[in-house]
């Protein structure tokens, strides 16, 4: 709607100029250019000058231009008037690059503007999303659809959708909910569910990962992992120790469970000194997979997978997550995980993110989960592998 809008604006506009911004560059690229070229494809060949798909820009017959831009690079977008524009995913730029950048460009020919976002809590989007709904500002006007309303989605899909993403999550991405992301992070978390006795063990001989995170002041955390065949995870121990040599905590890591087969030790890849300073002692650690879904980031991406584990299956009565009674550091610090509830730069975008305390099981369990998942789903692709007995004290 919003390309054929622009396209539609610049043929009535002699001369116009015309944006359609998104969050990078890439994105205006991915998102846009190909509807864009597709829907002009249409027109009379003479209604076009000139199509350049180098610097995204297309120029009519009439003098009128649409071009793409990133609002990642702000200060490129200064400098021009604007007859119109369309921010797409506006919730996840900086609030500046309208209020500072595009609105005083508009001024110049009384231009108009388009805003069209995912809710990303109650952000900058949130306060002009309000401004639509006041029937006295009516230089503004806000429109809302869920997926539901879209025919092109099967509801079968949506809801399948609702049972593995999480309530909140599921609000904000096909519900178009404001929603802010605050309080415990993992609400699914019930000890009388998701704890089981302490004396549960993998058989010997079981294929285990472990997560780790590094600490010095802070603990170093290191979890102990079994995943088995129907994908239920078990946390079976854990090593929580602060102050300590990294000698120290190789040794006390190396030396527990030896009689199981160890696929990775996982652990947060920023952390490429601990993982050299490991590796001499010879604990080899590989860098967690930075996924990112959407404009989550990788940090919410894995807690969403984390969530997804703790969900309980209506089916069976069962989640996928099973924490054994002696994890007593891993219980207490997903009871007390909790989102950060204020930004810490008011001039940036606001991004939901936990509070970064007491969170050093949680995040070597996190480092686990979303390296896990694709190299399980590599694992599968492949076809006439040899398994080679890994050593059970390095897991190489």
């Amino acid at each position: 709607m919003a390309v054929n809008y622009l396209i539609e604006e610049a043929l009535d506009t002699p001369n116009g100029r015309f944006w359609y911004v998104a969050p990078t560059y890439s994105q205006a690229k991915m998102i846009a250019w190909r509807l864009l070229a597709d829907q002009v494809r249409v027109l009379p060949p003479a209604m076009i000058v000139k199509k350049n798909e180098s610097e995204l820009y297309i120029e009519f017959i009439n003098g009128s231009l649409i071009e793409l831009k990133g609002a990642d690079k702000e200060d490129n977008l200064r400098g021009v008037g604007l007859h119109g524009c369309v921010l797409d995913e506006y919730a996840v730029m900086k609030p500046n690059v309208f209020d500072e950048i595009i609105r005083p460009a508009l001024s110049d020919y009384k231009g108009w503007a388009m805003f069209i976002s995912t809710p990303k809590g109650y952000n900058h989007f949130w306060d002009i999303y309000k401004r639509g709904l006041d029937p006295k500002d009516t230089n503004w006007a806000s429109f809302k659809a869920t997926s539901y309303e879209n025919p092109h989605v099967l509801n079968s899909e949506i809801e399948q959708a609702k049972n593995e993403i999480g309530e909140d999550l599921f609000n904000q991405e096909y519900m178009a909910e404001f929603t802010r992301m605050e309080g415990l992070v993992y609400k699914e978390w019930d000890r009388r569910i998701h704890v089981i006795p302490a004396d549960w063990k993998p058989e010997e001989g079981s294929l285990c990962w472990r997560g780790i995170d590094f600490g010095g002041t802070n603990p170093t955390a290191c979890l102990w992992i079994h995943v088995n065949n129907d994908g239920d995870v078990y946390v079976f121990d854990e090593y929580y120790q602060n102050e300590k040599t990294t000698s120290y905590h190789a040794g006390v890591i190396l030396s527990r469970h030896q009689e199981y087969d160890y696929r990775l030790t996982i652990g947060d890849p920023s952390g490429k000194q601990a993982m050299l300073d490991f590796a001499q002692y010879g604990l080899y650690i590989t860098p967690a997979t930075r996924i990112v879904a959407g404009e989550q980031g990788w940090v919410l991406s894995g807690i969403n997978e984390v969530k997804a584990l703790l969900r309980v299956n209506p089916q069976n009565g069962r989640p996928k997550l099973f924490v054994t009674e002696n994890c007593i550091n891993f219980i207490r610090e997903i009871e007390h995980y909790r989102w950060a509830t204020t930004p810490k730069n008011p001039d940036m975008a606001q991004k939901d993110s936990p509070i970064k305390v007491d969170d050093h099981a949680m995040d070597a369990f996190r480092c686990f989960v979303v390296t896990y998942k694709p190299t399980r789903e590599r694992r599968a692709k492949r076809r006439g592998v040899v398994h080679v007995q890994r050593s059970k004290i390095t897991g190489y």
